[in-house]
């Protein structure tokens, strides 16, 4: 696929400067969203970085999620 081939050309010297690269990077980690399945967004944020799901387990087992929902900041 062309797409593909173009991704794999793109670097940071692709790029003027540094804002220009940053909005890459948010682009590129938007387009990953719009593509990835579920169960790959479990794979990448809890199995392959572990400590993320244990942050996670934390927060549920101390209640937090209730917590910010009864105290209406949870969005």
């Amino acid at each position: 696929m062309d797409l593909v081939q173009t991704l794999d050309r793109i670097n940071t010297s692709a790029f003027a400067n540094d804002e220009e690269r940053s909005e890459a990077v948010e682009a590129a980690y938007a387009l990953v969203s719009r593509l990835e399945t579920p169960w790959e967004f479990i794979m990448r944020n809890c199995m392959i970085q572990p400590a993320v799901g244990a942050a996670l387990k934390i927060g549920k087992d101390l209640d937090l999620y209730q917590k910010w929902h009864d105290r209406g900041t949870l969005r």
